[in-house]
């Protein structure tokens, strides 16, 4: 019965029954009535994972509205534009040694924020520079989202902020 999660939910987004975020809400459901039927949570834990789960949402909704407005106010103030300027100037004959910087601010930045906040914060800042240093946007991608989700496995857990509340 648990495989077959997989196949309700990817079966209903290529029939068209659903969408993906409507199949994700149907994939909790059920996975919520295999739990209950199971045994491994009982319908008095529900209220606190409901709360829990709320409390996440919150903090993770919270950190992307002040990201998209960091990002906003930096883009109208021209602060990527300026630093790509800069550090491209003196980057452009050691290519590989900005690229391994730029992997270890992200590491770093990933212990510290979530993957979607950060995404939205340093990808205007990065892109510009990497694109000019003759790095592919979609090659950027692959290494901003792996370097911020390796960064942030390490710190998951109790100890991760998003999850102290």
């Amino acid at each position: 019965p648990s495989l077959l999660m997989i196949v309700i939910v990817i079966g209903g987004i290529l029939c068209g029954v659903f969408t993906a975020t409507e199949g994700s809400a149907v994939a909790v459901v059920y996975a919520t009535v295999l739990s209950l039927f199971y045994g491994s949570i009982k319908i008095k834990d529900i209220p606190r994972i409901v709360l829990d789960s709320a409390k996440i949402t919150g903090t993770i909704t919270f950190m992307i509205g002040l990201s998209s407005i960091m990002s906003w106010a930096m883009a109208f103030t021209g602060i990527p534009d300026m630093v790509a300027a800069a550090v491209s100037w003196y980057y452009k004959q050691q290519d590989l040694l900005f690229f391994c910087l730029i992997n270890i601010i992200l590491l770093f930045v990933g212990t510290f924020m979530d993957p979607t906040p950060a995404i939205l914060i340093f990808t205007p800042i990065f892109l510009p520079i990497c694109t000019s240093l003759g790095m592919n946007a979609v090659q950027f991608g692959i290494v901003l989202c792996y370097n911020l989700s390796v960064g942030t496995h390490y710190t998951s857990g109790r100890n991760h902020p998003v999850y102290r509340l």
